[in-house]
C-alpha cells in the first residue's frame, strides 16, 4: 500500500514539473512581447 502512495506521489510530481515547464514557457512568451509591444510604443 505504500508503495502505491509513493508511486502517486512520483506520478504527481512528474506532472506538477511538465505543468511548470509550460507555465514559465508561456510567461516568458508573455513578457517579451510585453517587452516588444512597449519598445515599438515608445
Amino acid at each position: 500500500m505504500i508503495d502505491s502512495y509513493r508511486k502517486d506521489l512520483e506520478e504527481f510530481g512528474t506532472g506538477l514539473k511538465k505543468e511548470i515547464v509550460v507555465i514559465r514557457s508561456v510567461a516568458s512568451c508573455a513578457v517579451n512581447e510585453s517587452l516588444e509591444i512597449s519598445a515599438f510604443v515608445t
